[in-house]
């Protein structure tokens, strides 16, 4: 029997990090178009974490569920980038009731800078953390029985019941992160 595991994403579910988000100018490079721009937001985006504010209704429901399954191990399987760990990691380990390690952090690789601020070349496709995530469960699943996955982007919750992973889309109340920034990247990833 494999050992149980919950993945859940960060931003949105656990960490309310939509102040940032609108700090990082994110919104403003997405509606432009200019993925580069936006590669520079979210370098930005990957700083001052710490005024992100827990999710209590996210973190309870999470652990209420790796209570209920006995789950083995929990994975955060994040589209913050790479060069955000060690912060995020502390943030991680100050909210989070149950223990979390490096290898319990999955983040999405550094962005390659080909030229000061020039992250993207004309022709290469574009981040998109459907697919990202959908590769990383289906790694996970060769080792794990992923009992539960939990997401605000209900294209990425859906990605993961494709897979025959359970997968809850928390939609909390007054926090959009996930759901507007997903929905622009669609946009410029399909424009």
């Amino acid at each position: 029997m494999k050992p149980r595991l919950i993945i859940y994403d960060i931003d949105g579910v656990v960490a309310n990090s939509q102040a940032r988000y609108l700090r990082s100018g994110g919104d403003s490079a997405l509606a432009q178009k200019d993925y580069n721009e936006f590669r520079k937001c979210m370098l930005r985006y990957s700083e001052d974490i710490y005024d992100d504010e827990p999710i209590l209704t996210g973190i309870e429901m999470i652990e209420h569920v790796r209570r209920a399954y006995r789950a083995d191990r929990m994975v955060a399987l994040t589209a913050r980038g790479e060069e955000g760990r060690e912060l995020t990691l502390m943030w991680l380990h100050e909210h989070m009731p149950w223990k979390v390690t490096n290898e319990d952090l999955i983040m999405r690789p550094p962005y390659i800078e080909y030229a000061p601020g020039v992250y993207w070349k004309e022709g290469e496709s574009k981040f998109d953390a459907v697919e990202y995530k959908r590769h990383v469960a289906l790694e996970l699943m060769k080792d794990f029985e992923v009992v539960m996955a939990f997401d605000d982007h209900h294209d990425i919750s859906h990605a993961y019941w494709e897979i025959g992973i359970p997968s809850i889309c928390l939609m909390v109340p007054g926090i959009d992160q996930g759901t507007r920034m997903q929905a622009a990247i669609s946009n410029v990833v399909q424009g």
